[in-house]
């Protein structure tokens, strides 16, 4: 009976052994390898690569190894070194738009940043242009163009650093025969500017920086037009000069930083001449200050930084031939930041506050920009106000967040605010400045809410007390975006309403949809002003006589690198 019992286990384990002796041979258990590279740069040398001598036949063992004809075996004296110090850089990127539309939309943008490393630096160009307003040809005035380059770049060494920028800025737009002096008006802004820091021993560090600007205004004049201008309201040219320096000790949180800034700006125009049978201008331009602003202003700040807390305190003196009738404005702010995480989710919760008296100087480049069918022949003077701001950011649960704020600013020194009087237009159908004494009340919010791939905002805008003549008393407005889990194709909509006395009760709404082809390239088309689009109808500039472009469909490609 044992034989048989023996005989029978010899039988079972027998094909078991074999088995598992057959399974080790078959298959190859390869070490566990873990390397690591340290450093600023990736070099794979002779003892990053693995040991495969147990594994691999070598001639030396007897083996020969397989020869291909024409190649030569041997070995090299030396590990030949891989390095990848320039793929550990990789960090310059390249993005571009170009796409075309209805009424004569065109639109082409590129650009080309490094963000990262101690020298980063960006180049942006953009066109942007549409030849017709609806059912209005561009041919009778109905176009806008506009041009733009600039580029930023950093250079960094020990304890230097250098940043240099630069933009070139140029647009028309058609006077949509409205004009009896100008078929269109053209604006050109070439500017550049840079900074020069050094760190100091012991916390301390020191700058100065430098800034120029030119900017042209100039149109085609109808020919035998019997049109009234000063020679700077037909083309002029102004230019800025402001150079700057501070110095300050920043440490344990601390910044303290005294600065100083000069600004020089000059209107050249051919026999420029003064409008003095306004008896409103000449006080608020005396005839001295019309062609050349000199403004000066120095300062002290401290601000100190915590972990969730920001405390921060400034006040400084400005003075020149263009800050009214005090000769010299004090300006001074306090200004608070508080961060938190509430609830058990630790959600972010963001309080700011700021109060003071501010100063500030609008150059004729950025008013006209804002203003548009405005030429002006004078330098501005000096704004100053009262101001009290708070800004929040509330989570309200893990679905929405409120992002609101509000602004009050009211007139001091009788320095008051610089905008278009647009129910007053001149002659010849364009606009002029106007200085105003106001109290202003603005508020805004905006409430998201996030539901798995979907994102939906409420927006609002309001002023009170006082409406700049470019802006409305409210604005109301929604916005869906819809993306796909793989991003690969998502929508937008979105309808904002504008209320005021010379408002289109009309609301805008634009649509949009984008499939992304590969992961560089995204197909989109949108439609902007749907409604004006279909019944191609207007919307007025404002209170002016003009009117601005409303309704376009397009179709854009973009492109990443």
């Amino acid at each position: 009976m044992k034989r048989i019992l023996l005989c029978a286990a010899t039988l079972v384990i027998t094909p078991l052994v074999l088995s598992a002796e057959e399974t080790q041979e078959d298959k190859i258990v390869l070490p566990e390898i873990t390397t690591t590279v340290s450093g600023d740069s990736l070099v794979a040398g002779k003892e990053a690569v693995p040991d495969f001598s147990d594994l691999l036949p070598s001639s030396k063992n007897g083996a020969p190894l397989p020869k291909l004809p024409g190649v030569k075996s041997g070995v090299p004296e030396e590990e030949p070194v891989a390095d990848f110090s320039v793929l550990s850089e990789k960090n310059l990127y390249a993005e571009g738009l170009i796409g075309a539309g209805l009424p004569g939309y065109f639109a082409g943008d590129f650009s080309i940043y490094k963000t990262s490393g101690s020298e980063p630096f960006s180049l942006d160009f953009s066109h942007h242009s549409q030849d017709g307003f609806g059912r209005h040809s561009a041919v009778n005035g109905y176009f806008t163009s506009e041009t733009k380059l600039s580029g930023k770049k950093t250079f960094a060494w020990d304890k230097i650093t250098l940043k240099m920028e630069g933009l070139y800025d140029s647009s028309k737009y058609g006077l949509q025969e409205k004009s009896t002096a100008f078929h269109d008006l053209s604006n050109r802004t070439v500017s550049g500017g840079a900074e020069l820091e050094w760190k100091l021993p012991h916390h301390f560090y020191a700058g100065t920086s430098f800034g120029i600007e030119w900017y042209s205004r100039y149109g085609s004049k109808v020919k035998d037009s019997a049109a009234s201008l000063l020679p700077q309201e037909k083309d002029t040219d102004i230019t800025q000069l402001v150079p700057a320096l501070y110095a300050g000790w920043k440490d344990y949180g601390v910044d303290i930083k005294f600065s100083a800034a000069y600004l020089h700006e000059a209107m050249w125009a051919a026999d420029a001449q003064y409008d003095t049978s306004s008896g409103d201008k000449v006080l608020v331009h005396p005839a001295d200050n019309t062609f050349g602003a000199q403004r000066f202003n120095a300062g002290l700040s401290v601000d100190w930084k915590h972990s969730f807390f920001e405390l921060g305190l400034s006040g400084g003196v400005v003075t020149g031939n263009a800050v009214g009738d005090n000769g010299a404005v004090p300006v001074f702010c306090l200004k608070t930041k508080m961060d938190f995480n509430i609830g058990e989710a630790g959600l972010p919760l963001s309080i700011k506050l700021a109060g003071g008296l501010d100063s500030y100087h609008k150059t004729c480049s950025e008013f006209e920009k804002n203003f548009l069918f405005t030429t002006q022949p004078f330098l501005f003077q000096e704004s100053t106000d009262w101001f009290a701001k708070i800004n929040m950011n509330i989570p309200l649960g893990k679905r929405f967040v409120l992002d609101a704020g509000t602004e009050f600013r009211k007139t001091a020194f009788s320095n008051g605010v610089w905008e278009a009087d647009y129910s007053n237009a001149a002659a010849t159908e364009l606009y002029s400045a106007e200085c105003i004494s106001r109290t202003i009340l603005a508020s805004n919010a905006k409430l998201s809410f996030v539901w798995k791939i979907f994102t939906v905002d409420f927006t609002w805008e309001n002023n009170l007390i006082h409406v700049p003549s470019n802006e409305c008393s409210n604005r109301f407005g929604v916005n869906l975006n819809f993306q796909s889990e793989d991003a690969k194709w998502g929508f937008n909509a979105g309808a904002f309403e504008e209320t005021g006395d010379a408002d289109d009760w009309w609301p805008v709404i634009n649509a949009g949809v984008f499939y992304k082809v590969r992961d560089s390239i995204r197909l989109a088309c949108e439609i902007d002003d749907a409604v004006k689009l279909i019944s191609g109808s207007d919307r007025d500039y404002g209170k002016t006589v003009y009117i601005k472009k409303a309704g376009s469909a397009k179709v854009l490609v973009r492109f990443f690198f």
